[in-house]
């Protein structure tokens, strides 16, 4: 990871006003934990002119991890919103939301967010998403939801 973040800072260098290029870096910074340095290159990407929606719906989710890595759960969830807003089929950002507003006690949109995920999802396999969603019904005493099929999808999950 350190020879990865050594090399796209030379990219940085001679790029500094392409946004996947930040994007990239600050994405790698909040990998190997360096959260202030990751959040002023995603931010770079999001001051920028040129960076298209779905540059700037990846570094709105990336702030949002960077923002729950510090136990934000408010901004993080936020951050997610944004994400959300700028590309509603990011479902990173869907999932990642769920777990911030399930950390927060908001546990039925939190299973909305999981539920969400699966359904945008539906040839892949259920797995976290899908326990997720079950988790935050009961936690939200909606235990007779929490068995509800999950309409549409394959009973092989």
């Amino acid at each position: 990871l350190d020879e990865a973040i050594e090399e796209i800072a030379r990219v940085v260098e001679l790029a500094p006003g392409e946004p996947r290029v930040h994007l990239s870096y600050g994405t790698l910074l909040s990998e190997a934990g360096e959260l202030d340095a990751a959040e002023a290159e995603l931010e770079r990407v999001l001051a920028g002119e040129g960076a298209a929606s779905e540059l700037r719906a990846l570094a709105l989710y990336n702030l949002g991890v960077v923002a729950a890595k510090r136990g934000h759960e408010a901004d993080a969830r936020e951050r997610f919103s944004a994400a959300l807003e700028a590309d509603p089929e990011l479902v990173a950002a869907r999932f990642h939301r769920g777990s911030a507003l399930a950390r927060q006690g908001r546990c039925l949109e939190a299973a909305a967010d999981f539920r969400g995920v699966v359904e945008r999802e539906p040839d892949r396999d259920r797995g976290d998403a899908g326990e997720a969603e079950q988790q935050a019904r009961k936690r939200a005493g909606r235990h007779e939801l929490a068995d509800e099929p999950f309409r549409g999808h394959h009973a092989s999950w």
